[in-house]
């Protein structure tokens, strides 16, 4: 095996809790990046949108499985991997395409990642048959095929079936909320697992679901202030635990839970620590394990261009271990989930 001797991002888009001003970006991304051996160099671009991987949720998990790659890779391995993170100029098809295009071209990328989905689907296309040498991965989504195309796919279904069958073990109103992020196909799928995992509790249970925002506008991914304002509203109509699928306007539902002392499930990572004994678990969609599992097949010369779906059977859905919440629950519930886990795993029970 080889060794990785070096990992370079551009500054300007590393973990950043305010965005920097248009200046500063062009400053830091004129630096020169320094390679410090002769050994064959591997590029990773990684495209995403424009609130980047500082969102605590979906684009940080892209982000968290190319460090893992690095940090797994590093003892026994030899080859330099350069991995530049750029944001998107606008959350749009043409703002992906650009942001894409300039990875694969000018930033000389190897592999392109792209966290858009569905904004991202079209450029893909476009772009895996103009750079036939390069591969893509796209999330959430599938893509034309070809051999130099990815698309990873989880069972968001599966995941948001578990915590739909925790809220309705645990909440004392038997009134659920749920704040979608987009009106789309993937955040449905996190609804209506929500939704039948609550039935198959208790189909008494009422459930008010309201989304960010519509298609095309996808500003319901990132915006928290309208996330803590459409929670509160829930909150103060009834409901006593909020799943939100919702991005990073999810923080806003999480901070709203925690002022006004209510439960709120979130997603995609593992945000339990955001509101410590509010967040009652997080259904999590681990992109990171399937981006190390992508990359280390490209570094491996492996790679096969298809669909990779990812569920709770291979590792690529979990609720997390409710380290602030054990609690709050009853020894009798947390089995009773760790019992469906393993009833959902071994298909015991049909949940669709």
């Amino acid at each position: 095996m080889k060794k990785i001797l070096f990992f370079v991002v551009i500054l300007s888009l590393i973990f950043m809790g305010c965005k920097k001003d248009k200046e500063d970006k062009k400053d830091d991304e004129k630096q020169e990046e320094i390679i410090t051996s002769e050994q064959k160099l591997i590029k990773i671009g990684l495209a995403t949108n424009s609130v980047g991987v500082s969102d605590s949720t979906f684009i940080e998990m892209h982000y968290l499985g190319l460090l893992r790659v690095i940090e797994e890779r590093i003892k026994d391995n030899n080859e330099n991997v350069v991995v530049t993170l750029k944001e998107v100029t606008d959350d749009t098809e043409e703002g992906y395409l650009e942001t894409m295009e300039y990875l694969a071209s000018e930033g000389e990328c190897n592999m392109v990642i792209t966290t858009g989905s569905f904004q991202a689907i079209n450029p893909v296309n476009v772009l895996s048959k103009k750079y036939p040498e390069v591969k893509f991965v796209i999330t959430d989504v599938t893509a034309d095929d070809g051999n130099n195309v990815a698309a990873l796919l989880f069972d968001q279904y599966e995941g948001s079936f578990l915590a739909g069958v925790l809220a309705a073990k645990v909440t004392k109103t038997k009134k659920l909320g749920c704040i979608g992020g987009v009106n789309q196909n993937v955040i449905n799928e996190f609804i209506n697992g929500y939704k039948n995992g609550i039935e198959y509790v208790n189909s008494g249970i009422k459930v008010v679901v309201e989304y960010l925002s519509e298609p095309p506008d996808y500003s319901g991914f990132s915006n928290p202030d309208k996330g803590y304002s459409v929670a509160k509203n829930m909150y103060n109509k009834g409901v006593d635990i909020i799943y939100s699928p919702a991005g990073f306007s999810t923080t806003g539902a999480i901070k709203c839970a925690a002022d006004m002392e209510k439960f709120i499930i979130g997603t995609d990572a593992n945000l339990d620590y955001m509101a410590e004994g509010f967040v009652l678990t997080c259904m999590m969609k681990r992109v990171d394990n399937a981006i190390f599992d992508i990359v280390e097949k490209f570094l491996e010369d492996k790679f096969v261009g298809g669909t990779y779906i990812y569920s709770l059977n291979n590792g690529g859905i979990s609720l997390t271990d409710m380290k602030y919440t054990k609690d709050k629950i009853t020894d009798e519930v947390i089995i009773y989930i760790k019992t469906m886990i393993d009833k959902i795993i071994n298909n015991e029970i049909s949940i669709r």
